[in-house]
């Protein structure tokens, strides 16, 4: 008489008990979502390894760390093996194969571990009110856009220019360009790139065309490399190869050689756009031209600043705060925020998508 259910039984209740959440949350199709989860590595690795680089310091070591924790750990559980009671007979020695199922077993709990972290991460983020999880991500990129503009005015007490010249008033570089040195290494694993640019010559000269054509992952958003809707307008580089932008700078704050300082900037930095996501007409993220005015509205024109999202963008503010605003908000409000030092206020009513304006 069985006094228990069989694993295969105890699978199946636990599929039957997923399929009926999935069904209850309000997904489409249960059953793409269990065949996503099976099979959704595939077509991530696909879409992505083109994006991988490898890295042989870190990948040797990684492996000089792994050989040292085995070799640590049959060190260890060999010298604790022999305070254990001896059995009747001889005992046998402690065994390499045993280390190894020890390391392997670690190895598959952190990852186990690391991957448990990132599905609950990614079933939160879902949940969360931007509308897609690509949200998030993007919202990030803003931020440590944000983290470098102020690091900048830090060091130099200036936000960059929009533009900078050459002597003769020949245009050189963007604003994203001159934040190179200022984004965090770990932010970006372009971030040596800076040190290929000749400052001193256009961006677009043949001496700087190999460094940008070198994708910036902080200017990449991931919801429009990954958009299936998208139109057939290039989304990672142009006709010459020169990586892409999917965000652009305030056209009143980086829109020419004026390099802005906080206290300049009269009507309020928690009010004053920054920069802003972009849906269309991307522009290399080196050209000196990579700046929008928020007054043409969101999602209105492809001039303008918009996302992957139908209900608004993300925006970035000088204070560093970053918000999703909506498409419907007025053009007068978009206006107000974009302004420095006009003396308009902007009051902000709802989170995302509210705002009044007061002169």
């Amino acid at each position: 008489m069985r006094t228990g259910l069989t694993s295969i039984e105890v699978c199946t209740i636990l599929l039957l008990l997923f399929v009926l959440l999935a069904t209850v949350l309000g997904f489409d199709s249960p059953v793409m979502v269990c065949a996503t989860l099976v099979t959704g590595w595939v077509s991530y690795t696909a879409r992505t390894i083109s994006e991988m680089t490898v890295d042989p310091r870190s990948i040797i070591a990684a492996l000089l760390a792994l050989i040292l924790f085995a070799f640590g750990v049959h060190k260890f559980c060999g010298w604790l093996y022999e305070f254990i009671p001896k059995e009747t007979g001889r005992r046998q020695p402690w065994r390499g194969r045993w280390t190894f199922r020890i390391v392997g077993g670690a190895i598959l709990i952190v990852s186990g571990c690391i991957a448990a972290t990132g599905i609950g991460k990614q079933i939160i983020w879902h949940f969360r009110g931007d509308g897609n999880v690509w949200g998030i991500y993007s919202r990030n990129n803003l931020k440590q856009i944000g983290i470098a503009v102020h690091n900048h005015h830090d060091d130099v007490d200036a936000f960059p220019s929009g533009v900078s010249f050459d002597s003769a008033g020949k245009p050189l570089h963007s604003w994203v360009t001159l934040l190179l040195p200022f984004f965090d290494a770990w932010v970006s694993e372009d971030f040596m790139v800076s040190r290929e640019i000749t400052m001193d010559a256009p961006w677009d000269d043949p001496v700087n065309e190999k460094p940008f054509q070198q994708p910036l992952r902080i200017m990449q958003n991931s919801g429009i490399l990954y958009n299936t809707n998208r139109s057939e307008e290039p989304v990672e580089f142009d006709r010459r190869n020169r990586a892409l932008a999917h965000y652009a700078g305030n056209r009143h704050l980086f829109g020419g050689n004026r390099a802005w300082r906080v206290r300049e900037i009269t009507d309020g930095t928690p009010q004053t756009l920054m920069a802003g996501e972009v849906n269309a007409e991307f522009r290399p993220w080196g050209d000196p031209q990579n700046s929008r005015d928020p007054a043409r509205g969101i999602n209105q024109s492809p001039a303008g600043f918009g996302s992957p999202a139908p209900e608004g963008a993300h925006l970035l503010f000088v204070g560093g705060h970053v918000k999703f605003i909506s498409k419907d908000v007025d053009p007068a409000i978009l206006r107000a925020m974009a302004t420095p030092d006009a003396g308009e206020f902007v009051k902000p009513v709802r989170e995302y998508s509210g705002w009044e304006a007061s002169p």
